[in-house]
């Protein structure tokens, strides 16, 4: 499974297919291991690491994500993780992240990776058409529309379009 989902990306994007193949394997075990304590399929856990990070475990967004699941802050704080650039720890804080979210939004792949790229705060908010308000003051929906939970934001679309092709749910 590991060098199809490699194969398709690297045709797909065009990386140096050795050097990929490499940071991928290094971080195999511990996507494996996580997947199964937390009950997900390890073909997600690949596809979102491979899309957040190319497998790697020192990249830092622009908006402050961290190490090879990107992480926001917050986020690594409520699940406890002390450092998101170590592989195993992060991949490990994922897998029971998405367990969550599948839980939160009843199984649906689809929002839960949707959930996991702009915040289930924001997939909520596009279910109900209830306005979100954060932290800093915005507004999320505040046209209050219902998309079925999708955000209608072209990043996240093609967020969720490329997870689910890379594990072959479309």
């Amino acid at each position: 499974m590991l060098i199809s989902v490699i194969a398709t990306v690297t045709a797909q994007e065009r990386h140096d297919d050795r050097t990929l193949r490499e940071r991928a394997m290094r971080l195999e075990p511990f996507i494996v291991v996580a997947a199964m304590r937390y009950g997900i399929d390890a073909r997600i856990l690949r596809a979102i690491c491979f899309i957040e990070s190319g497998y790697r475990i020192n990249v830092v967004s622009p908006k402050g994500a961290r190490g090879p699941m990107q992480f926001m802050p917050h986020t690594a704080v409520r699940y406890g993780l002390r450092d998101p650039h170590n592989p195993e720890q992060a991949i490990g804080a994922a897998a029971r992240y998405f367990r969550d979210l599948l839980s939160k939004f009843g199984g649906r792949v689809d929002l839960a990776v949707a959930a996991y790229n702009a915040g289930e705060g924001a997939v909520s908010s596009f279910m109900t058409g209830q306005p979100l308000i954060l932290r800093d003051g915005r507004i999320v929906n505040a046209r209050g529309l219902v998309t079925g939970g999708i955000p209608p934001y072209l990043e996240t679309q093609k967020y969720v379009r490329s997870v689910l092709s890379l594990v072959n749910y479309v």
